[in-house]
């Protein structure tokens, strides 16, 4: 019962990581061909990257084979834990190692015959999940399986549909089962009711071509070219085709499965289907991506979208962001917020407009109405509306830092700033909590001005000052008063409501910080953890040299991005 699961976590683990990058093969059919246009998610590799291309996306998000060891090694204690005594669980994990450790990432993929920078596309048949892969060498992918199945003296389950034939593995003692088909240069995957009808098994398998595709109403490449996805990965979840997917007639996959299940079709009230719609409409789809993909950098871009009217209410909270022209790939970390906080009781009044003038009333969205109280209530919180007229910004960068094994706190360079209406009030409010600074006079000039000595404070390194008319900045370290100008800078076109960077040595610093403080009398398992997390950290320099990710409010809706720099 338990060795169909050990297959899928191994075999899935390294099957999937290769998905978004394989190959490129004009040969085969285009993948959205396969995926129905209503489909209600998707995400597709439907370009073929270059070689190097698929090799940034391999430094950056492909893990190392000893990574992938250590993350492994739970799972293949569970699942040893969990055998029956016989061995062959045993048995299987061992050859799923002979097979793949040792290897690096390129090297497992052509044991799996996957076609690096290839297509492939994960899309839903209604709910039901089907992963299409672009095989290099079709047959590397049943020789490897056959490797395995030898190693541990077991054999995969077959069967067949019409001439096309497939593995299933059948998930415990659950109805449902993962089906795995080679059929020409592609590689299937699916999970479906056990046994499945022949129209699913076809659908699932690609057999059967949807009456209208993906590829067919361009819905996808849209996307990509509206949301500046250019890499050509990209997809989304759409939120009312994912209501229809549980509402409307089912897929036959999906019909297969709950029936297999014993699971009812839901069947919401008018009120409920009228209000789900409503919720729907308000956030018709997540949408994510990759914006850019070369040598040494790789851009991800995430989107919910909003309604019109939603997202421009949102907006109204945006302001400047001064001090982020100062980070430089070399940056060890830089963190901001920035929101307009007088805008906060009019963009939430505005937001729960609707829910007071006529409530949610189905069960499962009555809450919201609460929701919605609770959050008026403290948008008019006396002390956020007191901060509201002198802070609209924090940003922090800190360019160096240095961690020795002997000290709590680390030695660092670096900068604050505060944006806000007035910061003359903000370096009054500064004076009266640290004395030391009651002689420091301040033009709105950005002239650096050094600050007395704060040893109480374990302020040792030179420190310095600068004000503009709407941002206080205070820089400590030698030399870091030469980037006041852009620390006090800011870009109306660049008004982020948060940021948070950081390089990969500082992932390692962190573990080391975590390993070094843990007790003396700590558990095993404690200390075994955070061991594993720095060891885990160590290899991070290799896969990127800094990530910087961004909050933004837009008219298309709330916006996370990512930047990467490889090594």
């Amino acid at each position: 019962m338990r060795k169909p699961i050990a297959v899928v976590l191994l075999l899935g683990l390294f099957a999937f990581a290769f998905w978004w990058y394989q190959g490129r093969n004009s040969d085969v059919g285009n993948p959205l061909d396969y995926v129905p246009a209503n489909t209600p998610y998707v995400f597709a590799a439907s370009t073929a990257l270059s070689t190097d291309q698929a090799r940034a996306m391999l430094r950056q998000y492909g893990l190392s084979s000893e990574v992938m060891a250590m993350l492994a090694e739970p799972v293949k204690t569970a699942l040893r834990a969990s055998d029956n005594n016989d061995g062959k669980l045993d048995r299987l994990i061992g050859a799923f190692e002979k097979e793949f450790s040792g290897k690096d990432l390129e090297q497992i993929h052509t044991l799996l015959g996957l076609r690096l920078g290839g297509r492939n596309v994960l899309y839903g048949l209604g709910l039901s999940p089907v992963l299409r892969m672009e095989l290099d060498q079709p047959q590397a992918f049943a020789q490897s399986v056959a490797r395995i199945e030898q190693q541990a003296g077991q054999s995969l389950a077959q069967a067949k549909i019409g001439e096309q034939s497939y593995w299933y593995l059948n998930l415990g003692e659950s109805p449902v089962r993962l089906v795995m088909a080679v059929i020409d240069s592609t590689l299937v995957l699916s999970v479906v009711a056990d046994p499945a009808p022949d129209a699913a098994m076809r659908s699932l398998l690609g057999m059967d071509l949807p009456a209208h595709s993906l590829q067919a109403a361009n819905t996808l490449h849209d996307v990509i070219a509206n949301f500046g996805l250019h890499s050509g990965i990209a997809g989304y979840i759409d939120s009312m085709a994912l209501l229809h997917a549980t509402s409307a007639p089912l897929s036959a996959p999906d019909s297969a499965l709950l029936a297999a299940l014993g699971v009812s079709q839901p069947s919401p009230s008018a009120q409920c289907s009228g209000e789900f719609e409503q919720f729907a409409q308000a956030m018709p789809r997540l949408i994510f991506g990759y914006t850019q993909v070369s040598d040494h950098r790789v851009g991800a871009l995430s989107v919910l979208q909003l309604r019109t009217d939603i997202a421009s209410n949102l907006m109204r909270l945006r302001t400047p962001m001064p001090g982020m022209a100062a980070v430089t790939d070399d940056s060890a970390l830089d963190v901001g917020v920035s929101i307009n906080l007088q805008q906060v009781p009019t963009v939430v009044a505005a937001l729960v407009k609707g829910s007071e003038q006529t409530p949610w009333q189905c069960p499962q969205l009555a809450a919201l109405n609460d929701t919605s109280k609770a959050l008026k209530a403290q948008s008019t919180n006396p002390a956020l509306l007191g901060s509201a007229t002198m802070v609209r910004s924090v940003f922090a960068v800190i360019h160096q830092l240095r961690w020795p094994d002997d000290v709590t706190i680390p030695e660092f360079s670096g900068a604050l700033v505060v944006g806000g209406d007035n910061p003359a009030s903000l370096l009054g409010i500064a004076r009266s909590m640290v004395p030391a600074l009651g002689p420091v006079q301040l033009k709105n000039d950005s002239t650096p001005t050094p600050l007395p000595a704060m040893p109480e404070l374990g302020l040792n390194a030179p420190m310095f000052a600068a004000m503009s008319d709407n941002a206080l900045a205070v820089s400590i370290g030698v030399g870091e008063e030469k980037a006041m100008p852009q620390l006090l800078r800011s870009d109306e076109k660049q008004q982020p409501l948060l940021v948070i960077g950081m390089n990969s040595a500082l992932y390692v610093d962190i573990a080391q910080w975590n390993l070094r403080r843990l007790p003396a009398d700590a558990s095993t398992d404690a200390r075994a953890k955070a061991e594993q997390e720095l060891a885990i950290a160590k290899i991070y320099p290799t896969m990127f040299k800094r990530t910087r990710v961004r909050l933004d409010a837009s008219a298309r809706g709330i916006e996370f991005s990512q930047q990467s720099v490889l090594p």
